[in-house]
């Protein structure tokens, strides 16, 4: 902040540059889970989810991965 009590411009180009980088990556990842088989729409759409169901599907996505996968 500069010292009049305004954000200064760069941090407004910094907070522009974030916001177009995480668009620009959800809508790569959007079209690899239209293209990919078995994707499941709830994905897709986790926008739309509550915190409740955000953490149960991954939950389950965790449950998924193969027992001797990383992480």
């Amino acid at each position: 902040m500069s010292r009049t009590g305004r954000p200064a411009p760069v941090v407004f180009l910094i907070h522009y540059a974030q916001n177009r980088d995480n668009r620009e990556i959800r809508l790569k990842l959007d079209e690899l889970l239209r293209n990919t088989d078995g994707a499941r729409p709830a994905v897709m759409d986790l926008h739309q989810l509550s915190e409740a169901q955000i953490e149960r599907l991954e939950r389950q996505l965790h449950e998924r991965r193969a027992p001797d996968s990383p992480g």
